[in-house]
């Protein structure tokens, strides 16, 4: 059985996954940036599979920052298992009920939804800003030279015009234009 994760991945992602088994604990699945360093030192990107395990720390949603963030720039790919307070087997409902507050708040629904958000992260976000940027900078600079141009066209029609008003007041008769 294959795991499907909950958004496109990788090629090699997966391959990965077609052996990798879910946790009978609580996870968050991500998918991890790898570099290969062959013997002359050329660097070669591609992808692997990590699972951070929750299954007895709900609180780790600051895990999720770390590991999507600039620096190890991780995708959460998929999670499961989170014990529910009205669902699953009686131990696990029984650890849901543990760790929630007084008020009956489970800590891994706020995980899930914090979760939940991660997944609709876009991995191209940054490359897709950067190109939008760059797309606006060309932009204004085509919208400066067509004013630029039209500027050039104004004069050159003011011009014409005066020249024909000057002829037709001196009683000149203007070649057509």
């Amino acid at each position: 059985m294959t795991y499907e994760p909950q958004v496109d991945v990788k090629p090699y992602t997966k391959k990965l996954l077609a052996e990798w088994k879910p946790p009978k604990h609580a996870f968050v699945l991500f998918e991890k940036r790898e570099f290969d360093l062959d013997h002359n030192y050329n660097h070669t990107q591609r992808t692997g599979l990590f699972t951070l395990n929750v299954e007895h720390r709900p609180e780790q949603q600051d895990k999720l920052f770390y590991y999507t963030g600039p620096m190890k720039k991780f995708r959460v790919i998929g999670y499961g298992n989170f014990p529910k307070l009205n669902e699953g087997p009686e131990r696990r409902r029984k650890q849901a009920k543990l760790y929630s507050d007084k008020d009956g708040t489970n800590p891994w629904d706020i995980l899930e939804d914090r979760v939940k958000y991660f997944l609709k992260l876009d991995p191209d976000a940054e490359v897709k800003l950067q190109a939008a940027i760059s797309e606006n900078e060309n932009l204004k600079s085509d919208k400066k030279a067509l004013e630029d141009r039209l500027a050039e066209i104004t004069k050159e029609l003011e011009a014409k015009t005066n020249a024909k008003n000057e002829n037709r007041k001196s009683g000149v008769n203007a070649s057509p234009a």
